[in-house]
């Protein structure tokens, strides 16, 4: 049995394991392991908690370096990027872990830290905003040559080239977009890119994702910064180095998610996020996301549990990516395992993936139920069904269309439909154990008309699967 069947076969048994006991089995050396985290918007010492859980799993795991793709504070001001960095002294003092050994800080800025000093301003999303006396003190944008080393002890540039343990990271910070500077890549590739060929693995971090890469299609931007992507500023570069594994955040999106990692011409992979408050993204779309739900309408998601982030191994002859839930202590999913040199296959490229894997499939006795409930906003539909999970050969299924169908005579038509995730979508596969539940205002069955629900399930390439569905019942006229 390869070690890649028995991180998706054995997920189960595993997958609340301590992820060094996890990999003790491998017989290739570990050259590097890394933290990978993004997003954990600390804004005070009373709400860093779960940054600081984070580290203390990495400082558990024994990881050489920590990267922090972006998004460390939320309004850009000196203040939280200070509790960033006591936190940090905190975990590792002197850059060190609990066993006296080095931790490498691999952090950049994201778009909140740099331009956050403008997004609370009742002028947003205006982009010609100027300043006053008081932002320009405390903001770290305006700052950054005296700030970033006053916190973290060496000197800020736009793009940074650091070596760990033998390996090399490009670490590239987010320009001001509210102040109009000049994207650094460019240049930076023009001078460095030939350090960075070869056969030998390096990492690329930067906020938001490389476009055309994880997400693709889902969450491309229009206006260059502002959408999830980064409306290919740093693809055409990238795509030179098949060596290149690029870690990014900003879209906040779950790792339950298999498009959170996509090969190409190089490697990307979306990290999440480790809020201090509610996860604050998901597929547009869905009914039952966060705030944009209608809890009387559907059952919603409970973003305020994932705190999410990677632990990433380095040998020779393949990178192991394990994907934790910091606050449960569990794996969202099996182990993403990256042949080594990336010459011997590219097992996650998205199109194949897709193409390859069987849609997904309730058991066959399994229907949903419809029952009827009044309040005081009325009368409703009830659709419940369970959660579908996945399996050594199948994407697991994050979301579903639920359709009210409605009949009379040899007339049929869809009465309404709704997109909703699974109730426990960001958790690990084993937590996500909660009915999911989707109403429809019982007034859409018309006087005298028959109706039913049908659920189609979607695996996470967003393949639909087969459709399950209720007997047609006649309901009462309303009273």
């Amino acid at each position: 049995m390869t070690r890649r069947m028995f991180s998706l076969g054995a997920l189960a048994a595993v997958g609340t394991l301590p992820f060094s006991l996890r990999g003790a089995t491998r017989r290739a050396a570990l050259r590097l392991k890394l933290g990978v985290i993004s997003d954990i918007h600390v804004p005070s010492h009373e709400r860093s908690n779960w940054f600081r859980a984070a580290l203390r799993t990495f400082d558990a795991e024994r990881v050489d370096g920590v990267v922090i793709a972006g998004d460390l504070g939320f309004k850009g001001v000196f203040a939280e990027l200070k509790v960033v960095a006591d936190v940090w002294n905190e975990v590792f003092p002197k850059g060190q872990r609990s066993d006296g050994e080095p931790v490498e800080r691999l952090f950049i800025t994201g778009n909140h830290d740099v331009d956050g000093w403008f997004y609370h301003r009742p002028e947003w999303p205006k982009v010609n905003a100027t300043p006053d006396p008081a932002t320009v003190t405390e903001s770290y944008v305006f700052n950054r040559a005296k700030m970033w080393p006053e916190l973290f002890g060496e000197p800020f540039a736009p793009v940074v080239l650091k070596e760990v343990k033998g390996y090399t990271f490009v670490l590239n910070h987010w320009h001001s977009r509210m102040l109009k500077e000049k994207d650094p890549l460019p240049d930076f590739f023009r001078a460095h890119g030939r350090e960075l060929a070869g056969a030998k693995p390096f990492f690329f971090v930067q906020h938001n994702h490389p476009q055309g890469t994880c997400y693709a299609g889902l969450t491309d931007g229009v206006i260059e910064g502002w959408g999830t992507d980064d409306a290919g500023l740093a693809t055409p570069w990238l795509a030179a180095f098949p060596n290149c594994i690029a870690f990014s955040g900003h879209s906040h999106f779950t790792l339950t998610d298999e498009r959170s990692i996509w090969q190409g011409a190089f490697t990307s992979i979306g990290s999440s996020t480790c809020p201090s408050g509610a996860m604050a993204s998901a597929l547009p779309g869905r009914d039952n996301f966060g705030w944009s739900g209608d809890r009387e309408a559907v059952g919603c998601v409970n973003t305020d549990l994932p705190k999410q982030g990677m632990i990433v191994e380095v040998y020779d002859d393949e990178i192991v990516i394990r994907r934790r839930d910091f606050r449960l202590g569990a794996a969202l999913g099996p182990d993403w395992v990256l042949p080594w040199p990336i010459a011997r296959g590219r097992p996650y490229a998205i199109e194949s993936r897709r193409a390859t894997c069987p849609p997904p499939r309730f058991p066959t006795d399994v229907r949903p139920c419809v029952t009827e409930r009044k309040t005081e906003k009325g009368a409703w539909l009830d659709v419940t069904f369970p959660p579908l999970h996945g399996s050594a050969s199948a994407a697991r299924a994050l979301d579903f269309s639920v359709r009210l169908e409605v009949r009379t005579a040899d007339v049929a038509r869809v009465a309404q439909e709704k997109r909703v995730y699974s109730v426990g979508a960001l958790l690990p596969e084993g937590q996500d154990v909660a009915v999911n539940r989707c109403a429809f205002a019982r007034s859409l069955v018309p006087f005298r008309w028959q109706a039913r629900a049908v659920v189609t399930p979607y695996n996470t390439f967003g393949t639909p699967g087969v459709p399950i569905a209720s007997n047609w019942t006649r309901y009462d006229p309303l009273v």
